[in-house]
């Protein structure tokens, strides 16, 4: 009966010509180590690969768990998207993850662990800010380009046999923040 009542309405979505491609993958080595690499790979310009080690202190803020691994793996697409936000700016993204723990957060925006739903929820948000269209993909570690990366660094990458410049960057304190914010204060700092 319901249906009988609601107006339907078209949502135009448009067409996006314009692809990227992310291949990102983590390391965690408690207690003192994790890295994380990334690559992005527009169809129109060059590619990017960044690793990145995560600090320590990190860890503090995130939910006490045997295992912070799905965590790092959710990270590398957020940085890759927050470093690098024109290359996502109305394309349809394919990521290539090897975590399916954080292909579920990140296909859902959320997660029944707070500290993964927050990080998922702001990938969430700066995809649509970008108006980029998402699609999540596992893949066996042995076929993700960022594997090596995430436990090698810069150095003998599968990305830079390709041709595919990997280059080491800092820590992003401000990300490392994020899961501090409340809710409400998570979407000014976002929309600022």
């Amino acid at each position: 009966a319901f249906l009988g009542h609601a107006q339907w309405r078209r949502v135009p979505l448009g067409r996006l010509d314009r692809h990227v491609t992310v291949a990102s993958d983590a390391m965690w080595q408690p207690p003192s180590f994790s890295r994380l690499c990334y690559i992005v790979i527009p169809d129109d310009c060059p590619a990017v690969g960044r690793c990145v080690d995560i600090p320590p202190a990190f860890w503090a803020a995130c939910k006490d768990r045997d295992t912070q691994i799905m965590v790092a793996e959710l990270l590398a697409p957020l940085l890759a998207i927050s470093r690098h936000p024109g290359l996502f700016q109305g394309r349809a993204a394919t990521f290539y993850i090897d975590n399916v723990a954080a292909i579920s957060a990140l296909v859902i925006g959320a997660s029944r662990a707070w500290d993964m739903s927050k990080l998922a929820f702001v990938l969430q948000l700066w995809l649509s800010r970008r108006r980029c269209r998402a699609w999540f993909e596992w893949v066996p570690s042995a076929s993700d380009a960022a594997d090596d990366g995430s436990r090698r660094g810069t150095m003998e990458t599968t990305a830079r046999r390709l041709g595919i410049y990997v280059a080491d960057e800092p820590w992003d304190e401000q990300l490392g923040h994020l899961l501090g914010l409340q809710s409400m204060a998570l979407v000014d700092y976002l929309s600022g």
